[in-house]
């Protein structure tokens, strides 16, 4: 099953083209990174899939077009930005308001970061923008992951423990791998069967979900 689909994508900016005629495929119980150097359009690519930036093309997420229904496209999508915002909220209460929105419970959001390794009861009164940077991304890691969501986007996993990469190839050091393993070693998440990785063009490689469980 196709749970992202992009057909024939281009973007520009000025006289610089950052995307020209970008198709490409991953369905259900895939993970796929992106890999280039800075300025190759891996971001352009990720923000102009969940519409945060216009393109010309086709975006669908599980069938449901982006540009015609962003709503219902993103039902579908958790996404982890590469900068966390510099919200004066507290963590409790935007944990609060966005599991009000969602519908869950809250100790889900709270037991996620226990596991990444956040003290979530020490933290819960302070403001995100106060956090560490590494503390601000696994909390909104915990609430991506929360959202039970088809169809999960992080910008650039390496934000989240830069020290889990330290001498590690971009495949080696995978840390949403890692986030995964954790998180099904904890029963939070299930187990899954992936298929076998193989290269494709373009700088990304698509790999089983679970390729270490």
């Amino acid at each position: 099953m196709t749970v992202l689909s992009i057909e024939n994508v281009s973007k520009r900016f000025g006289v610089v083209q950052a995307l020209s005629d970008v198709s490409l495929q991953i369905d259900a119980g895939e993970r796929v990174a992106f890999v280039g150097s800075n300025g190759s359009g891996k971001t352009t690519l990720m923000r102009s899939a969940l519409g945060l930036l216009t393109c010309t093309g086709r975006v669908r997420i599980h069938g449901v077009e982006v540009r015609a229904d962003p709503q219902g496209a993103l039902r579908h999508v958790a996404y982890i930005p590469q900068v966390a915002p510099p919200l004066d909220a507290t963590v409790q209460d935007l944990v609060r308001t966005t599991c009000a929105l969602r519908g869950q419970p809250e100790r889900r959001v709270a037991d996620l970061a226990e596991v990444l390794g956040v003290d979530f009861a020490s933290i819960a009164r302070s403001r995100l923008r106060d956090l560490s940077g590494g503390t601000k991304q696994k909390i909104l890691a915990a609430m991506a992951l929360a959202a039970d969501a088809q169809v999960a986007v992080v910008l650039d996993p390496r934000v989240l423990d830069g020290g889990l990469l330290a001498g590690a190839g971009p495949l080696v050091g995978d840390v949403a791998g890692l986030l995964l393993e954790q998180l099904v070693e904890a029963g939070l998440i299930g187990r899954g069967r992936g298929r076998g990785g193989r290269r494709r063009g373009g700088g990304s490689f698509r790999l089983p979900l679970c390729r270490h469980f």
